[in-house]
């Protein structure tokens, strides 16, 4: 698998594996809270978003390139973009996912040896896929 956020590749080489990939799916609901009403009234108010997650775990060769990408990486992303996400079937073949408007909401880097675990959170429009 493989994952780009606006020019950025996250995730598409041998030493670098993607795992825990979700999204969560919201719509914006208004509540409408009645004087002396037994319930409130619920109003959707569409606006859908989805939240996606995953983390990436990269190998560095050594303990210096490790400690420098942990705090260089962050500062290299951008603000906004498109989320790509390309999936390999069997035979090689691709399916690429993309979600436009994406925003980064935060990266959450760990140093563990010569490895750097990144999680990623990003919000972005409706996903389409092309094959």
């Amino acid at each position: 698998m493989r994952v780009r956020f606006g020019n950025v590749e996250l995730a598409g080489d041998h030493r670098e594996s993607v795992s825990g990939l979700g999204y969560t799916h919201t719509r914006q609901v208004q509540v409408a809270q009645f004087l002396r009403a037994d319930y409130v009234k619920p109003i959707g108010r569409g606006n859908r978003q989805n939240r996606y997650n995953f983390s990436v775990t990269r190998k560095h060769d050594s303990n210096h390139a490790a400690q420098n990408f942990l705090f260089e990486h962050p500062l290299a992303l951008p603000d906004e973009g498109t989320l790509q996400i390309v999936a390999l079937n069997a035979g090689g073949a691709e399916t690429v996912w993309r979600g436009t408007n994406g925003q980064l909401l935060s990266v959450s880097p760990r140093l563990i040896g010569l490895t750097t675990i990144f999680a990623y959170s990003l919000i972005a429009g409706i996903m389409s896929k092309s094959t």
